[in-house]
């Protein structure tokens, strides 16, 4: 067996999955649970990344709500609920987050893993941003 024969025998196989719980609108809480029994049944199926749709944890449409104060706090505190209740699952997941980042809400999504965040990345000029300038008319 050659070397290419060698690396193309060699085929890890990963099993990636997109999923979109049942939401409701502003209820961080009742978001929450829904994401995760979607993670756990995720990982009950093998899958081994999982993709949650952008601002699940609040809901896409609370536009310039998601600004709020009390409603990052509280989206910070089910991701980290959620993190607490996946901790034992053998899996990768996104979830979808409204995040501060330099005194600016953005859409962002939490990279999940062993129950702990490594890392929350940003969409490309995301629909927050664009909301936020509509709003302020800065756009």
């Amino acid at each position: 067996m050659n070397a290419a024969q060698k690396v193309s025998a060699y085929k890890p196989k990963v099993k990636l999955a997109a999923a979109s719980p049942r939401l409701v609108l502003g209820d961080v809480n009742a978001n929450a649970d829904s994401i995760i029994k979607t993670i756990k049944s995720a990982g009950e199926k093998g899958v081994d990344y999982l993709v949650l749709p952008e601002l699940c944890l609040v809901g896409a449409t609370m536009g310039t709500l998601m600004r709020q104060p009390i409603m990052l706090r509280a989206a910070m505190n089910e991701l980290e609920r959620i993190c607490r209740e996946t901790r034992h699952l053998q899996l990768v997941f996104s979830v979808g987050i409204p995040y501060e980042i330099n005194g600016c809400v953005r859409s962002c999504a939490a990279v999940v893993c062993g129950g702990r965040v490594c890392a929350i990345i940003h969409y490309f000029e995301g629909f927050i941003a664009e909301l936020v300038n509509q709003t302020l008319g800065e756009g």
